[in-house]
């Protein structure tokens, strides 16, 4: 086999397998991170509405769910994948372990943005009559958005590098 062969035929089919299995799990990773966080973030104890018990539901499932060797939460959750997509061999296949991998750890990053966002400037937009829903996406979105970007990066060179 030539070299010309061995990259046309098994190096850049499996360079485009790959990269669509980054793509959309990282898609789909951010998207439930982001609403995981948005729940933690609106339940926490100084949250928009508290909410102990699903604050601590969550946490808890995350924490557990990122403890997990990734080649332990594939053989794990293969039945789920198997339900899920009909298999547990190919693209579609690791799309979903890659998926619930990495969700957690996308939560805690953009939950730990969200937390470090001013105080000051949450009471400044309830006291001028703003609604919670308001209040987390005009204020908390918009004043935490500008390092998400960074972090999602890293965290994508920080999970393949495993």
């Amino acid at each position: 086999m030539s070299y010309f062969d061995l990259f046309t035929k098994i190096l850049f089919p499996s360079l485009k397998e790959t990269l669509v299995m980054v793509f959309f799990s990282t898609l789909l990773a951010t998207v439930a991170g982001f609403l995981l966080s948005i729940v933690l973030t609106y339940t926490k104890e100084n949250g928009l509405k508290p909410n102990k018990i699903v604050y601590k539901f969550l946490d808890a499932l995350i924490n557990i769910i990122r403890s997990f060797p990734f080649i332990i939460l594939i053989v794990a959750i293969s039945p789920f994948t198997r339900l899920l997509v009909g298999t547990t061999i190919g693209i579609q296949a690791a799309i979903v372990p890659l998926t619930l991998g990495m969700t957690p750890f996308i939560a805690r990053l953009f939950e730990n943005n969200l937390n470090e966002v001013n105080p000051n400037l949450i009471e400044a937009a309830k006291s001028f009559g703003a609604s919670n829903l308001q209040v987390f996406f005009k204020v908390l979105v918009v004043e935490a958005f500008q390092p998400w970007l960074p972090v999602v990066f890293c965290l994508l060179f920080r999970y393949w590098g495993r």
